[in-house]
């Protein structure tokens, strides 16, 4: 039986989208594991105890990113920052367009989702 996708979409365009997403998903996952073990690597190598390896990281990269903010915004005027507000609106209606139509992709041709109330 071949593959046809969520909810039995038949369509070969959701079918390649799906795959296209899971692979870059594996690839993505195999990226984050390659560099987390050059970093444990690195940390073995100088034989600093796990528990406070991480510790130390996670707190040190927190604060780095806070302060970074902090002084990029300080710095910034106030044109800047409407800029700024306007273009993540932008970016967010952008990625929740996007998104929608692939959930098109979830239903069968021509019949609403279990649950819909299209057509009720």
């Amino acid at each position: 039986m071949p593959f046809t996708g969520p909810a039995g979409a038949s369509d070969p365009s959701c079918v390649r989208q799906l795959a296209a997403r899971n692979a870059s998903s594996a690839l993505l996952g195999l990226s984050i594991s390659l560099d987390e073990l050059a970093i444990g690597f690195g940390l073995g190598l100088l034989h600093l105890p796990t528990l406070a390896a991480l510790g130390l990281i996670g707190r040190a990269q927190a604060f780095l990113v806070a302060q970074l903010g902090l002084r990029l915004g300080r710095r910034v005027g106030e044109t800047v920052r409407e800029g700024a507000e306007t273009l993540a609106g932008v970016g967010l209606i952008a990625i929740g367009s996007s998104c929608w139509p692939r959930s098109s992709c979830s239903r069968r041709r021509g019949r609403p989702q279990s649950g819909s109330s299209l057509g009720a």
